[in-house]
């Protein structure tokens, strides 16, 4: 097929049959199509193919169209619920055939069949569209040619991983992890790798069933996008990937691209879906420590590296206006009751209780340290035990056990960081219902909003001199909070780590307070609600930096390079 210019739309490229020849009106009848489905698409070839017009918003997700091939990937994304309203295709089918296939063609038909087989034998249409190839395989004489290279491309055997075939890069969202915030980042990225030319979808996957029995229509959806080829499939702390076909088969190995799931806690909270054996698996993780953690002991993930999530500007900043400073000092985090763990951690058979005390009085004396370093120690001074004593699954499942002592551990320290600004007076402003059941709900400087989304708490960052974070144990890490902060012009207010000590300056574009010693904690805000200046000062040059080097747009350049490196496959 040729692209015609002549014909040109202004939200649509125009492509035809050599064959065929537009006239004035035929455009306009062409797009008032309704979009390609697989349905339709099932009774037809590429012979049949008069005329296409792709909308340039589908282009920006597939990737620049090129014939029947692509078509197939539009109908099999289409029927999976991963494409947008604005992602259309119009497709002319005539039903005599323009012309006899080639030799290549019937290969490529061959290709397709052997692509979409598992598809189309789930919804019982296999049969009808290898008999419609086969026939006009035998109108042009290649009719054995066909069922043999049909027969390998099914059976795998022959071409069937082309590396020039990829389809787009699929990003998962909708599971309901946080709330809307993993769906806003599958969102950003995929926005950006548009942006920057490559096929990007973002789908809804729903909630995973994890390792549940999988529903026919669910499978067919994995099947559909798999048959697509995506370049790469992103997940966001995601158990899809460990989801089981009734083949015994993971989601995560029907896709022959490379896979990546994005760890925003450590990874001893997930390590099960970051242990499955699925091929070409990487972890891009919020914390140096976490990159050593996963590398040195979870093997069936090829290769964990630094890439923290990045931070948007809200409307109130995007709108460009002064903001009104109606907050002093927030917090968007939400309350959780360490207690709660402790008291689980009492139900413990008796030596693994006495094990997670041991982790969680060091970490309560030594809130310096990092969980999986604290747990080495640990277990050499109490148990004459090394990492070395065990396999690396075993040393992983070890302290994947005892997990409610990290949670414990970071939200006793959130506690404590709250009552210390409370206990000076100083009006915080929380934006959560849950503070309400916190043992400070009844101080009147503790000011409870409703919970705020995603998107909305950009704009209380715009509204708040100081915004407040406290790190979930991450002591080599930055969080999306640091660059939300900085981008919506709030001063940031946070616990240090050795990355964000490498990565910004203390008192010039950033505010550091030390776990280890909050008593001066109540000081420093003062000192910062009481002189504007170095305030204002400190929130234009951790803008500036921001808007360098922690938005969505470089993370997804670094990503694509990942992605796109194929040194190591």
């Amino acid at each position: 097929m040729v692209r015609d210019t002549l014909f040109e739309q202004s939200d649509y490229e125009i492509y035809r049959h050599e064959a065929v020849g537009f006239e004035e009106g035929d455009i306009e009848d062409l797009i008032s199509l309704e979009d390609i489905s697989l349905k339709n698409l099932i009774k037809y070839t590429s012979a049949h193919i008069a005329a296409a017009a792709v909308s340039l918003e589908c282009i920006k997700s597939l990737g620049s169209f090129d014939g029947y091939r692509w078509i197939w990937k539009y109908a099999a994304l289409k029927e999976a619920g991963a494409l947008k309203e604005s992602d259309r295709l119009k497709v002319l089918f005539l039903e005599d055939p323009l012309e006899l296939p080639t030799e290549e063609i019937i290969k490529e038909n061959a290709y397709i069949l052997g692509k979409y087989s598992a598809s189309l034998q789930a919804v019982d249409r296999f049969n009808d569209f290898f008999l419609l190839l086969m026939n006009e395989a035998a109108a042009a004489g290649y009719k054995d040619e066909f069922v043999k290279c049909a027969e390998e491309m099914i059976s795998h055997k022959e071409g069937f991983k082309t590396s020039d075939d990829w389809g787009p890069v699929l990003f998962l969202g909708g599971e309901g992890l946080c709330g809307t915030v993993l769906d806003t980042f599958a969102l950003k990225l995929t926005e950006e790798f548009k942006k920057a030319g490559e096929g990007a979808v973002c789908l809804d996957v729903g909630e995973s069933i994890g390792a549940g029995k999988m529903s026919k229509e669910r499978a067919l959806r994995w099947r559909l996008l798999a048959a697509v080829n995506p370049k790469a499939v992103v997940g966001f702390q995601t158990d899809c990937f460990a989801e089981e076909l009734s083949e015994g088969l993971l989601v995560g190995n029907l896709f022959t691209g490379k896979k990546y799931q994005f760890v925003f806690d450590h990874p001893l909270y997930i390590c099960y879906y970051l242990m499955q054996p699925i091929e070409k698996f990487y972890a891009p993780v919020l914390d140096e420590d976490y990159c050593n953690y996963i590398n040195e002991y979870i093997d069936n993930t090829k290769e964990a590296f630094f890439l923290p999530p990045a931070g948007q500007e809200g409307s109130l900043v995007k709108a460009g206006k002064p903001t009104e400073k109606k907050y002093g000092i927030s917090f968007i985090g939400k309350y959780y009751d360490y207690r709660d763990r402790l008291s689980e951690i009492e139900n413990y058979p008796a030596e693994k209780k006495t094990r997670a005390k041991n982790l969680y009085n060091y970490m309560m004396d030594n809130p310096g340290v990092p969980i999986e370093e604290a747990f080495r120690i640990t277990l050499e001074k109490f148990e004459n035990k090394k990492p070395g004593d065990f396999t690396h699954s075993e040393y992983v499942a070890a302290l994947h056990t005892i997990r409610d002592v990290g949670t414990a551990v970071k939200f006793y320290f959130r506690e404590k960081v709250i009552l210390e600004i409370l206990e000076a007076g100083i009006e915080l402003h929380v934006f959560s219902e849950q503070w309400k059941d916190s043992p400070f709900a009844s101080y009147k400087n503790l000011i409870v909003h409703p919970e705020a989304e995603y998107t909305a708490s950009l704009d209380i960052m715009a509204q708040s001199r100081i915004s407040l974070n406290i790190m979930s144990w991450h002591k080599a890490g930055m969080t999306e909070r640091i660059a939300n902060a900085m981008l919506n012009k709030s001063l940031c207010l946070t616990d240090k780590t050795r990355y964000l000590e490498k990565e910004f300056s203390d008192g010039e574009d950033i505010v550091f307070f030390d776990i280890e010693n909050l008593k001066v904690l109540p000081e420093i805000i003062k000192g910062l609600l009481d002189d504007d200046i170095k305030r204002k000062d400190i929130e234009q040059a951790a803008y500036k930096k921001a808007l360098e080097r922690h938005i969505w747009e470089v993370r997804a350049k670094e990503l694509i390079d990942k992605i796109n490196n194929k040194e190591g496959d």
